[in-house]
């Protein structure tokens, strides 16, 4: 039986805790792995990142990033085959659309480190916002105070 299978039926909701892949893999050891060199090794994570959370995070963590990866998914492929045009923000839509499924399948193949998931989290945001900048008719202002003057931040949309 796995390492994945055993931490699950210990703690299948909430898992081992965020960063504590380490400790189910020295209480869950196999045998055979004493006899070679990575008797001493310690392990961060196993197959992937996202994998790896079934076993830190528990089934909730792991639907939750499983919803994410289906969700962004679908969603960046149903919107870059409504584009008819080539404008920039189109191309740039589909760009970082695309550029974050591939970091999102590299999160599932392999360990990326922080400034990739930071990476990953941009270019799914920027992929969000400038489809919102597409989609958007009308003009919208967010004022944080009632005059210009006295607003240290003003946000205004184009049409």
């Amino acid at each position: 039986v796995t390492l994945s299978a055993q931490q699950f039926v210990q703690d299948p909701v909430f898992g081992a805790g965020p960063n504590r892949f380490f400790a189910p893999w020295l209480s869950f050891l196999p045998q055979n792995v004493n006899t070679t060199a990575f008797w001493d090794t310690a392990f961060n994570v196993g197959f992937g990142f996202i994998p790896s959370t079934l076993i830190t995070l528990g089934a909730l963590g792991f639907l939750a990033w499983l919803a994410l990866v289906i969700f962004y998914g679908m969603f960046v492929v149903k919107e870059s085959m409504r584009i008819k045009s080539w404008a920039t923000e189109h191309t740039l839509f589909i760009l970082m659309g695309f550029s974050g499924i591939y970091l999102l399948a590299y999160a599932i193949l392999y360990n990326p480190g922080t400034l990739l998931m930071a990476l990953l989290f941009v270019c799914m945001g920027a992929c969000v916002g400038l489809f919102y900048t597409f989609e958007s008719k009308t003009g919208k202002t967010i004022l944080l105070f009632k005059t210009r003057r006295s607003s240290v931040v003003s946000l205004r949309r184009a049409k």
